[in-house]
């Protein structure tokens, strides 16, 4: 053979090389587990390392777990048995390679994760990215979006990423969001309060509060995450959380929109702080302290509590397993809320606190909320209040509550 055509040859196997390794996207992670439950536990955790129990296995997205990845390759330490087990290498992490843009990542735990690779846009994410997807193959294999009628399940799976990115921004677009339900109405009887990580920040595009009742588009909010049934809370921030932000989005209590009769909010929170202060046997202490929070251009509508901070087990606490009533969740900044209609804007009950609460508005319209409480210290730390009003729109149905 020429000499000519071997340099050729050897030239079109360096580019199919090349385009073979560029071609490959690089996934990492951890198996986690983020629940802030009412018992008052640390809401991170990881499943054990134990008989490989933080494993996984990797499938195309959009098949329901029907169809294995192929082709992958392990990374930095991990290891690949069979065709989609993914194991984690020394320090608990697992990595791969593979050609998709996503794949379907499942825990050992059951749980079902649409896992993007790492790039240069790490760090910020579209909450709509984490949807539903359907995956077709034909002459090119293309993956379609579906927009759920519930978005609890797409908000926890983009919060996954984040929490096992250590932080991250989750951007929610125009739209609205419900969460709590099966079917966009229905009360879905496993839902709980989805949990905020450490050094995640929520952010909407405005803040800008809706008029639920109404059907004119110049009334509805841009981007709002809503209930639809009483006794259910939106965010949760638990104990052993540091630096967590929401911004420019409204959170709406089970509000009657268009054409419906009035809807029960009771025992709805937007936000919610719940965590203990932990008492070992033999008296070693975890203060489990939550710091850094950050509410910044808010609207909190027609809920029970707005935002709600308070200690586990606050009716039936145990002295010996808690110090009741001082779990710390400090360093809190709220800034330009708007607090509308709500049984109380802002509850603080818990003494290790400290706040910051500044040019925000408490304000209270008809409704069965009407009229309420601006900002109730139930149990409070230091707490400084600026530039801050309160009040209703008239004295007879519209009347205002107390400020503070």
């Amino acid at each position: 053979m020429p000499k000519k055509l071997n340099v050729f040859y050897l030239f079109v196997l360096l580019i199919l090389l090349f385009a073979d390794v560029y071609g490959q996207n690089k996934f990492e992670g951890y198996s986690v587990v983020i629940e802030a439950n009412i018992g008052g536990a640390c809401p991170v955790s990881y499943l054990p390392s134990a008989n490989n129990g933080n494993a996984i296995e990797v499938f195309y997205a959009g098949t329901s777990q029907r169809a294995p990845a192929a082709e992958l390759a392990a990374c930095d330490g991990s290891t690949l048995r069979g065709n989609n087990n993914v194991f984690v290498n020394n320090d608990g992490r697992w990595c791969f390679t593979g050609s998709e843009e996503f794949y379907d990542v499942k825990f050992r735990n059951g749980t079902v994760y649409l896992w993007y690779p790492i790039t240069k846009d790490t760090g910020v994410y579209n909450v709509k990215d984490f949807r539903p997807v359907t995956r077709s193959v034909g002459e090119m294999t293309q993956y379609t979006f579906n927009e759920p009628a519930d978005y609890t399940r797409t908000i926890r799976n983009a919060i996954a990423f984040i929490a096992a990115r250590q932080g991250g921004t989750l951007h929610f677009p125009d739209g609205d969001y419900i969460v709590g339900t099966l079917d966009g109405e229905r009360r879905d009887p496993a839902y709980e309060a989805i949990t905020l990580p450490s050094g995640i920040i929520i952010q909407g595009i405005s803040n800008n509060q809706s008029t639920p009742t109404t059907n004119l588009p110049s009334k509805t909010g841009a981007s709002r995450v809503r209930l639809r049934n009483p006794n259910q809370t939106i965010f949760r921030i638990g104990g052993c959380t540091h630096h967590v932000t929401v911004r420019q989005i409204e959170l709406l209590g089970n509000s009657a929109l268009y054409g419906e009769a009035r809807r029960d909010s009771t025992g709805n929170y937007g936000i919610e702080g719940l965590g203990k202060w932990i008492i070992r046997p033999g008296g070693a202490q975890e203060p489990n302290s939550t710091q850094g929070i950050k509410v910044e251009n808010v609207t909190f509508q027609n809920l029970d509590k707005g935002f709600y901070v308070h200690n586990a087990n606050d009716n039936n606490c145990n002295a010996r397993e808690q110090a009741c009533h001082t779990w710390q969740f400090d360093y809190v900044v709220v800034d330009h809320g708007i607090f509308i209609n709500n049984k109380t804007g802002i509850w603080v009950d818990t003494y290790n606190t400290e706040w910051k609460i500044r040019n925000s508005l408490f304000m209270y319209s008809t409704g069965a909320n009407s009229p309420g409480d601006g900002i109730r210290l139930q149990k409070a730390g230091i707490v400084l209040i600026e530039q801050s009003f309160g009040g209703g729109y008239d004295y007879g149905g519209n009347i205002g509550g107390t400020f503070l």
